[in-house]
């Protein structure tokens, strides 16, 4: 039934549309409703275009951008944990401590069994002067296994592979084919393992000039050996290194058991507590760098068609009070999900407020029609 207004309204219209209605052979009331059947999807269409015209606001999950995990390098029993999650904290800070009682009985048993070695040696001394012989060898034969075994080689190779990382991005970006945050991504890499080159060489100076004091120690000691020891003497002193060798190895095993913090950054998540028993291997805590901040968007296939790395898009965090930046898609991976989005859209952003932990949390992420 066609409503009785619209009809007053065809009646008052210029006889143009009843001179044509007659023409093709159709009723007034007809012509009406043929008129307002092409009008209404007419009408859709016009909506649906202001519709898709407008921006797609999407949740997003914020992540940290760097994350590096902790995990134990031996087995123990979690002493001490000495950080919680949001502490900031700098290179080698202790993180946690571990324990493990063979270590320390084993340190303890090579700190006696040296004491003896060198009481007997003291009874046996062939000179007031000889006495400091076997401490200078030992400390020669320790330093000399020091410095054999500190290899940098493996830093300046990495540091040369950052450093045509870094070359190489800086020609992409050039050329329009990376972000200024993929440059400054690799600057920070080439930068950081520069400064570990520059402290393994001075490490290993320190580590020469150590063994040469050592040896010039061991020269000067055996000057002052006037007769010749015995063989009862000389099996002591090997006896005598091999002790202070023992007791070294088993003071870096006890040593080793504080984990050290790699380089600055914030605590995100500590994964023990106090009083577990681990093994080897297992991850203690994770740390991060919050100075960028990447948003994972899940979108549907249609959407990530239209979306292109590099491309601007606005960003809402949930600081106090909440902030709005720029920033750029950084990667769109395929990764199904439980909502059956197709496709993860991540960008990367400057975190305008890196004393907040915004890890974890939900922001928005708008994208331009």
């Amino acid at each position: 039934m066609i409503a009785q207004d619209e009809i007053l309204k065809m009646r008052n219209e210029p006889p143009f549309l009843q001179k044509h209605a007659l023409k093709i052979g159709l009723s007034l009331p007809v012509a009406v409703a043929l008129v307002l059947s092409i009008a209404h999807p007419v009408s859709q269409a016009i909506s649906g275009r202001a519709h898709t015209s407008s921006a797609i606001v999407l949740p997003a999950i914020i992540r940290p951008h760097h994350v590096v995990t902790i995990s134990s390098g031996f087995p123990g029993s979690i002493n001490a944990v000495n950080v919680s999650a949001g502490q900031e904290v700098k290179a080698q800070d202790v993180l946690i401590t571990l324990v493990d009682p063979e270590f320390g009985m084993e340190y303890e048993r090579a700190k006696v069994h040296l004491e003896s070695i060198r009481r007997r040696l003291a009874h046996r001394s062939i000179s007031d002067h000889s006495s400091d012989l076997p401490r200078a060898e030992a400390a020669f034969s320790a330093a000399s296994e020091r410095l054999k075994a500190f290899h940098p080689e493996v830093s300046q190779s990495y540091f040369e592979k950052t450093q045509a990382h870094f070359r190489e991005v800086e020609k992409l970006a050039q050329q329009g084919l990376a972000t200024d945050v993929e440059v400054e991504q690799a600057r920070h890499s080439s930068g950081m393992a520069l400064q570990e080159v520059q402290n393994e060489r001075e490490h290993l100076s320190r580590l020469k000039e150590e063994a040469e004091n050592a040896a010039s120690r061991v020269a000067d000691s055996r000057r002052f050996l006037v007769p010749t020891p015995t063989e009862e003497e000389l099996d002591l002193r090997r006896e005598l290194l091999d002790a202070e060798a023992a007791v070294e190895l088993a003071g870096r095993r006890l040593g080793s058991q504080k984990v050290l913090a790699t380089g600055p950054g914030t605590v995100l998540k500590v994964l023990v507590n106090v009083g577990d028993q681990i093994p080897s291997g297992v991850p203690l805590l994770q740390m991060g760098r919050l100075d960028l901040l990447d948003l994972d968007v899940p979108v549907d296939a249609l959407l990530a068609k239209r979306i292109r790395v590099g491309q601007m898009v606005k960003v809402r965090l949930p600081t106090e009070p909440s902030a709005q930046l720029l920033a750029s898609v950084s990667s769109i991976s395929p990764v199904p999900s439980q909502d059956q989005s197709a496709y993860t859209v991540r960008i990367t952003a400057k975190n305008p407020a890196p004393s907040e932990i915004l890890v974890g949390l939900s922001g928005q992420v708008e994208f331009a029609p």
